[in-house]
C-alpha cells in the first residue's frame, strides 16, 4: 500500500505511528516477533522519506537503534529471523543517516565507537557495522565521524577489510564485493575529510609494508 501512496508513510509517521515504534523497540525485551515486525515496518517508513529521517533523529531514534544495535557487538543472532530483525536495525539506521544531520547524532551517540567494535569482534554485525560506517562518514556532514574515527584507532580496523574485505553473507544478500566498495567509500571519505594530524596519519598508512595498500590501489584501480 505504501509503495501506491508515499504521502502515507509521512502520514503515518506525523500522527504518531513512528514514535509508537520507537518506544516498543526501547523496551528492555528478549526478541520476538513483535520486535521484528516493528524493525520491518519502521524501514518501510524510512525508505526514501526524509521527513520521517528528520522526525526519527529529533526523537532520539539515532540513540534507540544504537542502543538495540549494541547487543549484536558480541552475540550472533540466534535464529533466521532475528538475524532479520539486526539487519532491518541496521537498515533503519543507514536509511536515516541520508539525513545529513543525522550524522552528528550519530556521532553523539558514539555510532562511531560501537561501528569499530562490532568489525573487531568479527561477529554477524560486522558487515552491517561496515555499510553503516560508510553511510556516517559520507560528505562534508560525515567530516566529525571521520575525525573520530581516526582517534579511536578505527585505522587498523579498516584497512585490514581494505587489503581483504569480509565475506559476504547468504541470509542477507551481501556480497564481497559489496563490502569492498564500502570499504572503498569509507577511505576515500576519509581521505577527504581528514586534516592535520589525523590526515597524516591516514596518508602514513599507505607507506607501511613496503607500500602493500598502494599496491592494492593499483589491483582495485
Amino acid at each position: 500500500m505504501t509503495e501506491f501512496r508515499t504521502t502515507l508513510c509521512i502520514d503515518a509517521c506525523k500522527q504518531g505511528l513512528l514514535t509508537c515504534l520507537l518506544k516498543r523497540l526501547k523496551i528492555k525485551a528478549p526478541f520476538s516477533s513483535i520486535r521484528l515486525y516493528c524493525s520491518e515496518l519502521m524501514s518501510i517508513l524510512l525508505q526514501n522519506h526524509d521527513e520521517n529521517r528528520q522526525m526519527l533523529g529529533e526523537s532520539d531514534g539515532i540513540d534507540i537503534l544504537l542502543q538495540q544495535l549494541a547487543y549484536y557487538k558480541r552475540h550472533d543472532p540466534q535464529t533466521s529471523e532475528e538475524f532479520e530483525y539486526m539487519e532491518n536495525l541496521f537498515s533503519c539506521l543507514c536509511s536515516s543517516l541520508m539525513f545529513a544531520s543525522n550524522r552528528q547524532r550519530f556521532l553523539k551517540g558514539e555510532g562511531p565507537h560501537l561501528m569499530n567494535i562490532m568489525l573487531k569482534e568479527r561477529k554477524a554485525s560486522r558487515n552491517g557495522a561496515l555499510r553503516t560506517l560508510d553511510f556516517a562518514m559520507t560528505g562534508v556532514e560525515g567530516k566529525d565521524n571521520c575525525q573520530i574515527i581516526v582517534d579511536i584507532l578505527g585505522l587498523r580496523t579498516i584497512f585490514p577489510l581494505f587489503m581483504k574485505p569480509p565475506k559476504g553473507h547468504k541470509r542477507s544478500g551481501e556480497t564481497r564485493a559489496e563490502n569492498e566498495e564500502h570499504v572503498i567509500s569509507c577511505i576515500a571519505s576519509l581521505v577527504r575529510n581528514c586534516n592535520g594530524a589525523n590526515r597524516q596519519r591516514l596518508l602514513n598508512k599507505f607507506t607501511e609494508n613496503d607500500h602493500e595498500k598502494v599496491d592494492r590501489l593499483m589491483e582495485l584501480h
